[in-house]
């Protein structure tokens, strides 16, 4: 089935053999044993907090810190994309988290874009870049992002997104970048939702989000999600990620059939396919056991995604077609 993938972080989705070499291109030392080097990656299915999970970041960031290696990152994300039939993956990363005197932002977000690309001729994966703001960085060093986006918008970059401690730095707190980014013709969703309450994702929306990342909190505000499907808000929905950093307690208190209830616009993600273990099929396998989904469902998700997505019409009608013609096939075998 073809798939799109709205919210996959590069930093938690690089295989460990990618790992591998791009820590001897720095000189890293990792174990030998390969499951003790998974193990370092990947966050376990019972992961204790949101803090546990993302220690699993901590050696592909120290990796992540040569232009080279962010080439290397982002085709091999293609690749895995490509393996599982995604033909459009919307790929976020924090630049200014690399960015240094001798790499500069530019040539960080330069050396991902013709990673994808590659990536795209290679495997045929179509792509955008989500460039990431951080909740705890400052304004003047986040608006650093602007001109950035705007160079390369259209040219690989898509949008920007807010990441980071919802809790200790309120979305608000960054009002200036996105009212200058709406200027600028600047796409962008925000993180809000994961790990703090409903306030967040009012935030958010308040700051002029057409699209949430993650967004489980939302069930605690009946009015909150019938002003988000009224509105057609997108919710990136990452189901693995969102069980395993307890924005929601089990698979019974995950808001997944709730939301498709209240007529929400819901899409299904990885965020991070190496730190949680994961890709599309599996996402869509875990809700197929736990809610059933019908083929009618399947479709609505898809096509939601690419209804939602920061790819421009052109691109979206092709996103379709490709489903249209796997509908065809699917329905023709059926029969």
């Amino acid at each position: 089935m073809p798939k799109i993938d709205l919210h996959c972080h590069l930093d938690g989705s690089l295989s460990p053999a990618t790992i591998r070499v791009l820590a001897e291109r720095v000189g890293i030392d990792l174990p030998d044993d390969p499951k003790d080097l998974t193990a370092m990656l990947t966050a376990p299915e019972d992961c204790s907090s949101l803090v546990e999970y993302l220690t699993r970041f901590e050696l592909p960031v120290a990796c992540l810190q040569t232009a080279e290696n962010f080439y290397t990152a982002a085709l091999d994300l293609a690749s895995d994309a490509a393996s599982e039939n995604v033909i459009y993956i919307e790929v976020r990363f924090a630049p200014l988290l690399s960015a240094h005197e001798r790499l500069p932002a530019d040539v960080v977000v330069r050396s991902v874009i013709e990673g994808l690309e590659e990536g795209k001729r290679r495997f045929g994966v179509k792509y955008g870049l989500i460039l990431c703001a951080m909740r705890h960085h400052p304004h003047e060093m986040n608006e650093q992002l602007l001109p950035l986006a705007e160079k390369y918008l259209g040219s690989g970059v898509v949008a920007l997104d807010l990441a980071g401690d919802e809790k200790g730095y309120p979305a608000c707190k960054h009002h200036q970048l996105f009212a200058d980014a709406l200027k600028r013709g600047i796409p962008y969703t925000i993180h809000a939702g994961e790990a703090d309450g409903p306030g967040s994702i009012w935030s958010a929306l308040d700051l002029g989000a057409r699209r949430i990342g993650h967004g489980i909190s939302a069930k605690d505000d009946p009015e909150l999600m019938k002003h988000c499907a009224a509105k057609g808000i997108g919710f990136e929905l990452c189901p693995v990620s969102n069980l395993q950093t307890k924005a929601a307690r089990d698979w019974d208190d995950y808001p997944f059939r709730l939301f498709l209830d209240e007529g929400m616009t819901v899409t299904v993600n990885t965020d991070n396919r190496t730190v949680s273990n994961t890709n599309l099929t599996r996402e869509f396998t875990e809700l197929d056991a736990r809610y059933g989904l019908t083929t009618a469902e399947i479709e609505r998700l898809v096509r939601t995604s690419a209804a939602v997505s920061f790819a421009d019409d052109q691109l979206k009608q092709e996103l379709n077609k490709a489903f249209d013609m796997f509908l065809a096939e699917y329905q023709s075998a059926e029969n």
